[in-house]
């Protein structure tokens, strides 16, 4: 439905939120992540506008972080929306996988995804770096 995210997992622990072709490797890091005992709830964000809030409100009264993955810079996009929401409304701790404000390197999409972190693994390994933190920080 334009307008409205689809969830595409359901999780408890944290939130994976992406869009586009990125959808399935969000969806691999989730597996990887339950191989490790942390419930990863997938969000695929149909359109950035309109966007739905709603969702996003819900899932940082869920979980304890939420992760932005996109094929753009991290600089605007889908990460300062979701911050913006979050910060606003519910706060809770927030990090964007995308690609660095710099020049790039080339390859295919599958070299780059794996290249800047955007594959399962680079997200999986993201998800469980931003727990960890919390876990310290709440120590």
């Amino acid at each position: 439905m334009l307008g409205k995210a689809n969830t595409l997992r359901e999780g408890d622990d944290i939130t994976l939120v992406s869009c586009g072709e990125l959808g399935h490797h969000t969806l691999e890091a989730a597996k990887l992540l339950k191989e490790k005992g942390i419930s990863a709830q997938v969000l695929d964000m149909a359109t950035l506008k309109p966007f739905d809030e709603e969702a996003i409100i819900k899932a940082a009264k869920k979980t304890k972080a939420i992760i932005t993955i996109e094929e753009h810079s991290v600089n605007g996009g889908l990460g300062a929306t979701v911050s913006q929401i979050v910060c606003a409304n519910h706060p809770v701790f927030v990090t964007t996988i995308g690609l660095p404000d710099q020049y790039l390197v080339t390859g295919n999409s599958l070299e780059l995804f794996a290249h800047y972190g955007l594959d399962a693994r680079g997200i999986a390994a993201s998800a469980q770096e931003l727990l960890n933190r919390i876990s310290r920080s709440s120590s």
